[in-house]
């Protein structure tokens, strides 16, 4: 199977060749051959000679593109392929009639033009408006002069079956193939543009989000006015300077992680944990009272607390200063922000380690 898959997508010669339109161009052939095949074997089993003729050619004719398609340009062999098909229906309608089901490869027809021709629009819609005429004139011709035979009920169902298998699979491929690409840049498109809006409103350190973000997101808590309110809380690492200085800065970027991991194991779903700056953390709790705040703040408290860094043979430990301030419904947001600091910087003030609401 992968042999046949190699030998189909196999490349010409020529450079700077269009991939899809090659495929597209080989595959409308094998579809064309494979249909003149069908065609010639029920000729042979439930009909006279008169058709035999013409489809021989024809299926010669296909073959023959077919096999040229390795060794030519794919566009003057699209032309070509067009133009005998455009004989090749009138053939088949003049001889089985409509039953045949040769007209469905005009609809393929004005598909190939959309795909395959680097013309402007204009001139793509112009060619299948061209198509749509010559179908009326076609159909005109046979309806005045008839059919040059009358096939059965069994063979014209079996020519319809084939030539509407074959068009409609290779609408589907056509299709396939021109679309698959967009699409995959598409959805790398789409994972680029969710990357950036991430990185745009995560701080690449903790993983928690910005400043910027976390704003924006207060901003809409407090348009939103919700009567149950808002509590913010600004926490700082303790002497997390002297960290750097004893540790240095790789010790302090982990300190950092694990003070934001431990932050998001303990909030809500609907809570907020943001880097502020530096060593500075916000928190912000929707819909919850001071009450409610301090009790997760003392949870965040206490699993602090608990950690401990082991560096080498030295190991130590952190706390955190917090200052806790609830919407009073009056101030805005910068207010209820600044609030929060100053609490926390009474409490750096008042020895640390402590929540100041």
């Amino acid at each position: 199977m992968n042999k046949v898959v190699q030998i189909f997508s196999k490349e010409t010669k020529y450079q700077n060749e269009s991939d899809k339109i090659r495929l597209t161009l080989r595959m409308i052939l094998v579809m064309s051959v494979c249909i003149s095949i069908f065609e010639l074997a029920v000729e042979l089993i439930f009909m006279d000679t008169v058709g035999r003729i013409p489809t021989v050619i024809f299926l010669s004719l296909f073959v023959l593109l077919l096999i040229s398609s390795y060794y030519a340009k794919s566009k003057p062999v699209i032309v070509i392929t067009n133009v005998v098909w455009l004989f090749w229906i009138a053939s088949q309608l003049r001889i089985f009639g409509w039953a045949s089901g040769a007209w469905q490869i005009v609809i393929l027809m004005s598909i190939v033009p959309i795909c395959c021709y680097y013309a402007r629009m204009r001139w793509k819609l112009l060619m299948v408006l061209g198509l749509y005429a010559y179908l009326l004139s076609v159909y005109l011709y046979v309806e005045k002069l008839g059919t040059a035979v009358s096939p059965d009920p069994i063979s014209s169902f079996l020519v319809f079956s084939c030539t509407s298998l074959c068009v409609f699979f290779t609408i589907v491929y056509i299709v396939y193939i021109f679309v698959k690409e967009e699409r995959s840049e598409e959805r790398k498109l789409v994972k680029y543009n969710i990357q950036l809006a991430n990185q745009a409103r995560t701080d690449a350190l903790t993983g928690l989000f910005n400043r910027r973000y976390v704003l924006d997101e207060l901003a809409k808590i407090y348009e939103e006015n919700d009567p149950l309110g808002f509590c913010v809380a600004m926490c700082d690492v303790d002497f997390f300077k002297k960290v750097n200085d004893n540790y240095g800065h790789d010790v302090g970027d982990v300190v950092l992680k694990k003070v934001a991991e431990t932050m998001q194991e303990t909030i809500q779903d609907e809570d907020i944990s943001a880097r502020w700056g530096g060593e500075e953390f916000l928190l912000v709790f929707p819909k919850s009272n001071g009450d409610q705040a301090m009790n997760k703040l003392h949870e965040i408290q206490r699993k602090i607390r608990a950690l401990e860094f082991n560096i080498l043979d030295r190991s130590f430990k952190i706390t955190m200063t917090m200052g806790l301030a609830e919407y009073d419904f009056e101030s805005d947001v910068d207010t209820i922000i600044k609030a929060a600091d100053e609490k926390m910087y009474s409490g750096k003030e008042n020895g640390r380690d402590q929540i100041v609401f």
